[in-house]
């Protein structure tokens, strides 16, 4: 989901980011938020290998599931933040509690720790998403090569 609002001017595709002035923003909105207990910037951003049309992947994993109300007002509020702080609002936000577990691994391997509410949740996140893609790597590696699965 691309969160774009309407309220806001459209800021899309400025090619990398400061991922410092990232990490300060994303950083204030979290702290908002008990919830959360890391965050995570991935894909192309965390890579350096994003372009001019490349958006803002973010990775939540908070202390348990968050209803879609809670999703829906955290998701307005880095929008806004993010925005106001390095001019974007092309943010792609996942709920690492949910996602499934080749998404879950890809954020958190590949990724960028931006925000930890106590030393290790970053490390922890790491940890769960890298078991839980143990558990299910034969059913994505048959995907991948178009087997049943």
């Amino acid at each position: 989901m691309i969160a774009t609002h309407d309220c806001l001017p459209a800021k899309l595709g400025r090619g990398p980011v400061d991922i410092e002035r990232l990490r300060e923003a994303v950083q204030r909105v979290c702290r908002r938020y008990p919830r959360i207990r890391a965050a995570f910037v991935f894909g192309s951003q965390a890579t350096g290998t994003s372009r001019a049309d490349s958006d803002i992947d973010l990775a939540l994993r908070f202390s348990c599931y968050p209803d879609a109300d809670d999703m829906l007002e955290l998701e307005d509020d880095l929008v806004r933040t993010i925005s106001e702080e390095i001019g974007r609002d092309d943010i792609d936000l996942v709920d690492l509690n949910s996602a499934n577990a080749l998404l879950r691994f890809n954020a958190t391997d590949t990724g960028i720790a931006l925000f930890e509410r106590n030393p290790g949740d970053a490390l922890l996140a790491d940890c769960i998403s890298f078991k839980l893609w143990v558990d299910e790597r034969d059913y994505w590696m048959r995907r991948a090569r178009g087997e049943r699965t």
